[in-house]
């Protein structure tokens, strides 16, 4: 073999072994290298398919100036306000999936172009065809959908005339287009609207098609912000189905390689558009599908983290990444949580000054979940009782399913911060040690209940095309029995291992959908204590009790949105709960029932 070949001067990452070598610590040297500067102080705006959702959560949670071109009104909760489509991408228009859609939202911004003015009815209410699920209510009337579309095209003009990168990630080729020629961004009469085959006409958009949409909409953009520049994703998210003729994993084949085929060829051809592989980083086999739900279809949060670690190191940032790849866990729709991080501050200081976890006898109380029970936590060292455990891990780890079950230790967390929680707490617990006396265990297994409608439209949607007027409890029952199977077991596993187990639904916080809230709480206690718990429904003692008021309310500030947190209770609520469990099962609460001065005035 001659020395005198062009492969000799390569650089490791342009092997394969090399590569292959580097996946096993999660990290993919020289992957990327952005081609102009990516800074915090650099205006972004994010759109696209459903995987932009996790990229514009990242970046505006690590600091960077994401555009939000039409914020929220402050009087509406995280969760309302994602469920009417602020926050969720620079512009309130909802998915993205292809170029033409977005070539369509900019002509309309920029003026260059009309659609006319339809409008999907059903129920009374009347929903925008260019973004049927925002809000999920609809509109009283045509007029008030059609004002609503206009108040977004001018707050998305502004963005486009003050960004100064545009990212955009593409997700599909295949599209419903009415027959004078404008797109839908799903096809009539799966969400809203009917269908009409006589108007309504599938297309699956070519590379030429792709190319063209997407040279066409960068060039609308540069005519009136000549500055910005083009940062191209694609994302690795299957078809959930396809109108082609093709199976739908030929199908998925195909329209991922014409979507990441063009990118690459704009890329190539302009200064001003650059490429991140966020696709490949997800889908590569080097990866072997880790980082797929077993539905291997969503995104799981590692894969998240596994493209923003590399996004931030390509762009100077260094960011340490836990080495093993992630475990396979149980299937979730993937929602993004707007209360972690005061969920990690509860947990993080209700570990910093939890003495009784260490030392001593092992304690009668263990508390196993999220920040609720860090919180309750608290409130037991206010009153010198011994305990163990408490916030074990930030809600969303438990609703991403970031667990694997155990025989002898119920679970272990993926998380390593999280496992180090649970290591503690086992060995203060005595847990699974043969002859220890056994804990009451207080959990919410982290059920992060505030979170239950964002999965449950989809669902709905998924099975009815529609949110049906009159929500049967039969779906909720299913829903839950399905998503949250792997919360249940770890009880189960509990309680068959002689545990006293009192499972506590969370603080009835919630001011918009009570009555959804109140029969998902009322289901969940019924499942729990069908698993063999004592199921306490803290929504219906309060409710019992005076109702949910300012005297319960928390104080805190969530500093990912600098709003106030509708999540937790304050030290009152958790005072109160404590007592009504102290008076509810006195035999499971032990020394909590039997301290003097143990009342709801406490």
């Amino acid at each position: 073999m001659s020395r005198d070949n062009p492969y000799i001067t390569l650089p490791a990452n342009r092997f394969w072994k090399h590569a292959a070598t580097d996946a096993a610590a999660r990290r993919l040297d020289g992957l990327w290298t952005p081609k102009f500067p990516i800074t915090a102080e650099r205006k972004l705006i994010t759109v696209g398919s459903c995987f932009a959702q996790h990229i514009s959560r990242r970046l505006a949670a690590a600091g960077f100036a994401w555009l939000d071109s039409e914020p929220a009104p402050a009087d509406l909760s995280a969760e309302a306000a994602r469920a009417q489509g602020y926050g969720v991408f620079s512009f309130r228009t909802g998915n993205i999936y292809t170029p033409a859609l977005l070539k369509q939202w900019v002509g309309l911004a920029l003026g260059q172009i009309t659609v006319p003015d339809e409008a999907f009815e059903g129920d009374g209410r009347y929903y925008d065809p260019l973004r049927p699920t925002i809000p999920e209510a609809g509109y009283a009337n045509a007029a008030d959908m059609l004002a609503a579309r206009t108040r977004s095209l001018a707050a998305m003009r502004q963005a486009l005339l003050d960004a100064d990168i545009f990212v955009f990630t593409l997700g599909l080729t295949e599209a419903w287009r009415h027959v004078d020629g404008h797109v839908y961004p799903v096809c009539p009469g799966t969400v809203h609207g009917q269908f009409d085959p006589g108007l309504h006409r599938f297309h699956n958009y070519s590379y030429d098609e792709i190319v063209r949409d997407l040279r066409e909409t960068f060039d609308a953009i540069r005519r009136v912000n000549p500055r910005i520049r083009f940062l191209l994703t694609v994302s690795p998210v299957p078809l959930t189905a396809t109108a082609s003729d093709h199976h739908v994993l030929t199908a998925t084949t195909y329209s991922k390689s014409v979507l990441r085929a063009a990118a690459g060829y704009l890329a190539d051809c302009h200064d001003d558009v650059d490429y991140f592989p966020s696709y490949e980083i997800i889908s590569s086999p080097l990866f072997q599908g880790a980082f797929f739900e077993p539905n291997m279809r969503s995104v799981r949060e590692e894969g998240v983290s596994c493209v923003m670690a590399h996004f931030m190191r390509g762009i100077g940032l260094a960011v340490d990444e836990p080495a093993a790849a992630p475990a396979p866990a149980a299937a979730a729709q993937p929602v993004a949580s707007a209360d972690d991080p005061v969920c990690e501050d509860i947990i993080l200081e209700q570990w910093a000054r939890n003495t009784a976890t260490a030392g001593g006898d092992a304690p009668r109380l263990l508390l196993v979940g999220d920040s609720h029970m860090g919180m309750i936590g608290d409130r037991l060292a206010e009153q010198g009782i011994a305990y163990a455990g408490g916030g074990v891990m930030a809600g969303s780890k438990w609703h991403w399913l970031q667990f694997i079950p155990d025989a002898t230790r119920f679970f272990i967390p993926t998380d390593e911060t999280a496992r180090g929680l649970w290591d503690a707490t086992v060995v203060r617990g005595a847990i699974g040690v043969a002859g220890a006396s056994k804990p009451t265990i207080i959990t919410n297994v982290g059920m992060h209940s505030h979170m239950f409608l964002s999965s449950f439209v989809p669902y709905l949607n998924n099975k009815y095309g529609r949110i049906p007027p009159n929500i049967e409890l039969g779906d909720i029952r299913n829903h839950l029995l399905s998503e949250r199977a792997a919360h249940l077991a770890i009880v189960r596993r509990m309680v068959e291992a002689g545990y006293r187990v009192i499972w506590v639904s969370d603080p009835p916080a919630q001011v918009a959908d009570v009555a959804a809230y109140t029969a998902y709480d009322n289901i969940l206690c019924e499942c729990f204590a069908a698993a063999g718990a004592k199921a306490f429904n803290a929504r219906a003692w309060i409710n019992a009790n005076g109702g949910w008021g300012e005297q319960y309310r928390s104080e805190l500030i969530d500093q990912g949105t600098g709003k106030p947190d509708a999540i937790h209770g304050n030290a009152h609520y958790y005072r109160t709960l404590l007592a009504a469990l102290a008076t509810t099962y006195p035999d499971e609460m032990g020394e909590l029932s039997r301290a003097a001065g143990v009342t709801a005035a406490a």
